[in-house]
């Protein structure tokens, strides 16, 4: 009788319990949180590719790998609206990236055509 008393009252508590287990927070959730923030960083910082300078935008690029790594890590995780995210962010740091070494690689290439005129001077 006793044993049909504890069970009777701990059936409830052991059922609302596995439910509560079930129905908390996944890694899905947390992955496509993630995933969010790092768009927005990415969206932020792609903006500013335009007037940052190379040294920060090298430090930038740095941190894009490193969190970009770490997030591709657990791509098997992903839904499809999260791989969407992905690409996107993925290309939009390609334009940024590109947009960067343009900038940098005609004024470079000015800089060398500068020092050859003022060789040439000479």
């Amino acid at each position: 009788m006793k044993f049909k008393k504890i069970l009777t009252y701990s059936l409830p508590f052991l059922l609302s319990l596995q439910l509560f287990a079930c129905n908390g927070p996944n890694t899905t959730h947390n992955m496509t949180t993630e995933l969010i923030e790092f768009s927005e960083w990415v969206n932020k910082n792609a903006a500013q590719s335009e007037t940052i300078s190379e040294e920060n935008w090298n430090t930038l690029n740095a941190e894009f790998e490193r969190r970009a790594a770490t997030l591709e890590s657990s791509i098997d995780e992903w839904d499809e609206t999260d791989r969407q995210l992905w690409l996107d962010l993925e290309s939009t740091w390609a334009v940024a990236k590109q947009n960067v070494s343009q900038r940098y690689g005609q004024e470079s290439t000015i800089d060398q055509e500068l020092s050859l005129d003022t060789v040439s001077v000479q």
